[in-house]
């Protein structure tokens, strides 16, 4: 791993980040699954392929638009075939992780409809790195 991820990896400050967004996704993820009730949408766009991440230890490398701006943070990202939102907003990502040979995709998008925190998207999917592949299709990596 780069000398900066060791660093920031044995950062105290960093893993409490971590674990403290650990615990804010998990109160999404009840909010989420309550608001699916009425929003059907919600079940379309929020999966996950079950695997543990383990926060504290690992380094997120988030991908933004060039010259980001709060409309337009991120970069494109479609689920079943559906453009997820890229604006900023707090608790927001969408990060590649490596973690004990894998990459993990992870993009989330936060929101609070009738005063209950959710995710507009949520995904978390991972590969064996010999499966990752990555193509330029239509100016979008």
């Amino acid at each position: 791993m780069c000398e900066l991820c060791d660093i920031i990896k044995n950062d105290e400050k960093y893993k409490e980040m971590m674990r403290e967004m650990k615990v804010e996704d998990e109160d999404r993820q009840r909010g989420t699954k309550q608001l699916s009730k009425q929003y059907e949408w919600m079940k379309k766009l929020n999966y996950t392929d079950g695997t543990n991440i383990p926060l504290d230890e690992i380094i997120l490398f988030e991908w933004r638009t060039p010259h980001s701006n709060a409309n337009s943070f991120y970069q494109p990202l479609r689920v079943n075939h559906m453009e997820t939102p890229s604006f900023f907003s707090h608790g927001s990502t969408r990060a590649l992780l490596f973690y004990s040979g894998r990459a993990i995709l992870l993009s989330k998008q936060t929101g609070v409809e009738m005063g209950i925190k959710h995710f507009k998207h949520y995904l978390q999917v991972s590969f064996q790195l010999s499966e990752l592949s990555i193509n330029n299709d239509e100016n979008v990596l």
